[in-house]
């Protein structure tokens, strides 16, 4: 599995954050199983999401998301 190797010392230090997939996914079927994967161990609870905000597809909200990405209070906010 892609990410057995994880242990619990490493979970906390797992950030994901503007990924690019061209390097790494070459073909739609990589793709579809590494997001079918990603997917299960979130569905089994083995990977926890924390959704820091939602922003609305305007000027106003892409503008915002910006300046939360790029600020480092996203991390102090554990």
């Amino acid at each position: 599995m892609l990410f057995q190797s994880l242990t619990d010392d490493w979970v906390c230090l797992l950030t994901v954050c503007r990924p690019v997939l061209n390097q790494y996914v070459h073909t739609a079927e990589e793709f579809h199983d590494y997001a079918t994967e990603l997917f299960e161990i979130v569905k089994q609870g083995h990977l926890k999401l924390a959704l820091h905000g939602e922003y609305p597809l305007t000027t106003e909200g892409i503008k915002q998301s910006q300046i939360d990405i790029s600020s480092s209070s996203l991390l102090q906010s554990r």
